[in-house]
Order: structure tokens, then C-alpha cells, then sequence
């Protein structure tokens, strides 16, 4: 469950509870303790509800369906393949992109977040019988170039285990194939 879906939960909740002091409750304390605590939440539960659904991110969607061969991979998967397949496939708020502190911990060279590459899908894939997780991105501000030039960072910060391709999609993509060595 999306976590704006259950501030919105609470949030509709407070506001049940408010009004149905206001109309239903007929001692006065109670009316007034109810009204009094729903209130006090609700200033905040609102508007927290409406930052988190303008900063919600989707999860990434898939470009292409899994075979049964990769599902056997998955075995081989590292615990860094496994966390960025996790993180990916969830809502993320009050970021620009998914994995921005990961693509800002890389120094790419950009001088903004709004340059960041963006995550815009995944596949997984058999590569030469290791499993791949292939991360797609838009990376209009950082070139191919840029990325191979940190490939020794990238080497090090997927992990001992992880083979790292930067390699060139189409219009200003590119795919950073994370391949286990085992």
C-alpha cells in the first residue's frame, strides 16, 4: 500500500471523526475532547496527504516480461540486485527520480538534481548464463562517455559481485546492465 493512500486513510478518518462530534455526539465534553483531537491532527495529516501525492513517484515499470530461464537465475541475484529491484518496484516520494541518492552518490558530473539520469525501466535478463538486472535510463545530460569514465566507481559501488556494462540505448538512453559474476 502506497504510503499517501494511508495518510489519505487517517486523514479521512479524522475528518469523519470531526464531523461526527460536530453532529451525533450530544455530551459536550466528549464533543469538544473529539472535535479537539481530530482537528489538531488533521492540520497536518492534510497537508502531509498533498505533498506526499505531488512528490509520489510510480514504481519503474518492467520493459520486458521474465522468462522461466531468468526466473531460475534469480538465484544468483546479490543482496545489492535484490534492495534496487525492491526499491524500484515501489512508490518513492519527495524525490525527483527513483535512485537519485544512488545516481548522486556516482558524481556523474551534473550540477543539478533536475539533470539526474531517470530511471524509466528494468528487464531482467540471461547474460551468457549469469543473471542481468538491466536498468534503463534517460540520461540527456550525461553522456555515455560520462558513465564509462566512472566506470571503476560503478565497479565498486554495485558491489564485488556485480559486473557493471554501461552501454548506449536509443535516443539518449543508456542501460546499465548489472551482471552477477557467480
Amino acid at each position: 500500500m502506497a504510503w499517501a493512500n494511508l495518510v489519505l486513510t487517517a486523514a479521512v478518518v479524522l475528518s469523519a471523526l470531526f464531523i461526527g462530534s460536530y453532529f451525533f455526539v450530544t455530551d459536550a465534553d466528549l464533543q469538544a475532547n473529539l472535535g479537539l483531537v481530530s482537528v489538531t491532527y488533521m492540520i497536518f495529516i492534510w497537508p502531509a496527504y498533498f505533498v506526499l501525492k505531488l512528490t509520489e513517484r510510480k514504481p519503474i515499470p518492467a520493459t520486458a516480461p521474465v522468462t522461466a530461464p531468468v526466473v531460475q537465475l534469480r538465484t544468483q541475484q546479490t543482496a545489492i540486485q535484490k534492495d534496487i529491484l525492491r526499491d524500484i518496484s515501489k512508490h518513492v516520494y519527495l524525490k525527483e527520480t527513483h535512485m537519485q541518492d544512488q545516481l548522486q552518490a556516482l558524481k556523474l558530473g551534473i550540477k543539478s538534481d533536475s539533470e539526474l539520469p531517470k530511471l524509466t525501466g528494468y528487464r531482467e535478463e540471461d547474460h551468457q548464463g549469469h543473471y542481468a538486472l538491466v536498468l534503463q535510463f534517460d540520461s540527456n545530460h550525461v553522456s555515455i562517455q560520462k558513465w564509462q569514465e566512472r566506470q571503476s566507481k560503478l565497479d565498486t559501488f554495485f558491489g564485488r559481485d556485480v559486473d557493471v556494462i554501461p552501454r548506449e540505448g536509443s535516443q539518449g538512453q543508456v542501460e546499465l546492465a548489472l551482471v552477477c559474476k557467480n
